[in-house]
């Protein structure tokens, strides 16, 4: 029986996949600059997806000798053109760090941000208006 996963819910962490590989190739020069490294190791190893209107995925990547990265990446529908996009990077990782979903939010709209519980509160500027 095929892999199921629930409509906006994670799937288990798996082994990388020649198509995770692709993937991660694809965003390569992004990541790249966003971290402002050149990888000569860049190599997909676990990963995770939720299923939205595409495949929202999480990737642990080899960057070689201990270090590992994080990459949060958005695979569009083929209907909605199929791209790949880069929405987030997470450095200084590690072999045995858990692989779980970004909170992928500009944090600048917010002037105050709790945890409460397991819940994340966060309180908007009061500067902002619906036109900024």
């Amino acid at each position: 029986m095929a892999d199921m996963v629930m409509c906006g819910g994670w799937g288990e962490t798996k082994d990388a996949t020649e198509e995770t590989q692709e993937i991660c190739d694809a965003v390569k020069d992004q990541v790249e600059q966003r971290t402002n490294q050149k990888y000569a190791v860049y190599k997909a190893v676990k990963f995770r997806f939720a299923v939205a209107a595409g495949r929202d995925l999480t990737i642990k990547v080899f960057a070689g000798e201990e270090d590992y990265i994080h990459l949060s990446v958005f695979y569009h529908l083929p209907c909605n053109g199929g791209k790949v996009e880069l929405l987030n990077v997470e450095e200084g990782k590690t072999k045995h760090d858990p692989l779980g979903p970004f909170l992928n939010v500009d944090m600048t709209f917010f002037n105050s941000v709790r945890l409460k519980g397991s819940s994340l509160i966060l309180k908007c500027s009061s500067s902002l208006s619906w036109n900024d």
